[in-house]
């Protein structure tokens, strides 16, 4: 379930929180959506070293 949320969050997810920080292991979220939101989402609240990205209504 998680790789199906990964590939097409819109379809499985109401939010998604990413660490955008270049330290450490880069998983594959953080890979794909720390520089920008996956299709369908905005950013809502950035935290240092953190996004939290909404879907859009």
């Amino acid at each position: 379930m998680f790789e199906l949320a990964l590939s097409q969050p819109a379809a499985f997810v109401d939010a998604v929180l990413v660490a955008e920080g270049a330290g450490g292991w880069i998983g594959s979220l953080e890979a794909r959506y720390r520089r920008r939101p996956p299709r369908g989402f905005g950013l809502v609240a950035p935290w240092p070293g953190w996004r939290l990205y909404q879907r859009l209504p």
